[in-house]
């Protein structure tokens, strides 16, 4: 059986803040909180870390579109990771996670996007049916 690797309370509540304050600076700025703070994962999935801990998200233009900006594959495991100065305008969040979990983590953050994209494609056909945003 699988060892389960644990936060202690005040590590918890720490990791919450700096998520927080990542979160908040990522929304202000448009920047990652520091160089080490991210990373992008697989077709247009990025991650915010902090410890052993992740918290998944992608952008969108909130009408049920997303195009990956960078290819993962196109830059070296010895360069610097590049960061996008043109995400779209809503940054989404899908998932939080440990880092031994990530590859089924980064499966579950493709399906919440793809369910999240159809509901905003069927809000903005409701819309354009009805004449606008209500």
């Amino acid at each position: 059986m699988e060892a389960k690797e644990e936060l202690a309370p005040d590590e918890q509540v720490s990791c919450y803040h700096w998520f927080l304050r990542a979160a908040q600076k990522l929304a202000r700025t448009g920047k990652p909180i520091h160089k080490d703070s991210y990373n992008q994962l697989r077709d247009g999935i990025w991650e915010l870390k902090h410890a052993n801990l992740r918290i998944s998200f992608y952008d969108t233009d909130g009408s049920g579109h997303y195009d990956p900006l960078i290819d993962r594959e196109s830059y070296g495991p010895w360069t610097t990771r590049p960061w996008p100065d043109d995400f779209l305008e809503f940054l989404r969040l899908t998932t939080a996670f440990e880092k031994l979990h990530q590859p089924e983590h980064i499966t579950l953050a493709k399906q919440v996007r793809k369910e999240d994209l159809a509901h905003d494609q069927e809000q903005e056909e409701r819309d354009t049916v009805s004449g606008g945003a209500a």
